[in-house]
């Protein structure tokens, strides 16, 4: 089935075809060394390339993402955002503090220092915010980066207590259902593709027939939340303009089509 959004690309076979060009490189300069040549010279020469390949695939992953970042920021002003590319502290914590539940619920570690961008629009009777959200774990060679974007609505109206549905990946299932109460909505497709907690008569008002046809097609790492006075919609990994713009439609469509954005 195709997905309505994706992640953007990690240009994985880019970096691939960097490295293979130093390896291939370092052996090249080694091979032309004399057989006397003293082994610290020898190491530089073959390891030159290579070092060199880290430094530029560094360089060009911020290049990229700045890249990225300025395209998404062209384009969601054009429908009434207003986007900070390198919020402050304070906006930071302005951002989470209404939704700040999401950070054990999509265990964003380091809070709202992890925000990388924000984009507001204001709007009756609704406010909507869009972030992307980084933090890292590991240390030395084994370190991870985890990536979310967040779409947020603060609903005054709204009375829900807590829930969140989860279309997870395999490894983040076990995590989730590990020691948790899933709620079973008795309708076979989505629990088996569906993890919810949280309190069960909202759980089943929220994830109500109709809204849980609109997330038939939903992709791995998307996930819905409620709290008293807001929604989100989040979805594990970063995105490119075009991706990001579906994803806003498709939440907003999907907020429409079952009443809950009124």
């Amino acid at each position: 089935m195709t997905k309505p959004y994706r992640r953007a690309s990690q240009h994985g076979l880019l970096w691939v075809i960097i490295v293979f060009i130093s390896i291939g490189c370092g052996l090249a300069a080694g091979s032309t060394l004399p057989k006397n040549v003293q082994w610290w010279w020898g190491a530089i020469v073959v390891m030159s390339p290579m070092f060199a390949a880290i430094v530029l695939c560094m360089w060009l992953t911020q290049r990229i993402n700045r890249r990225r970042v300025a395209n998404i920021q062209a384009d969601i002003e054009r429908y009434g955002f207003v986007m900070d590319c390198k919020p402050d502290a304070e906006r930071k914590q302005a951002v989470i503090a209404p939704v700040a539940d999401l950070e054990r619920r999509l265990n964003l570690r380091n809070g709202s220092a992890g925000i990388e961008w924000v984009a507001l629009h204001t709007r009756q009777p609704s406010s909507m915010c869009i972030f992307e959200h980084s933090h890292v774990t590991g240390s030395g060679r084994t370190t991870v980066e985890h990536l979310h974007t967040v779409a947020a609505w603060l609903m005054p109206h709204m009375t829900m207590p807590g829930v969140a549905g989860y279309r997870p990946h395999l490894l983040q299932r076990r995590s989730l259902t590990s020691g948790a109460t899933v709620i079973k909505m008795g309708d076979e497709a989505f629990d088996k593709h569906w993890v919810v907690l949280g309190d069960e008569s909202a759980a089943r008002e929220f994830f109500s027939e109709d809204m849980r046809s609109l997330l038939a097609d939903s992709p791995k790492g998307e996930s819905w939340h409620t709290g008293p006075g807001w929604i989100a919609c989040a979805f594990n990994g970063a995105m490119d303009a075009r991706n990001l713009a579906q994803f806003r439609n498709r939440c907003e469509e999907i907020l429409a089509r079952s009443g809950l954005g009124q």
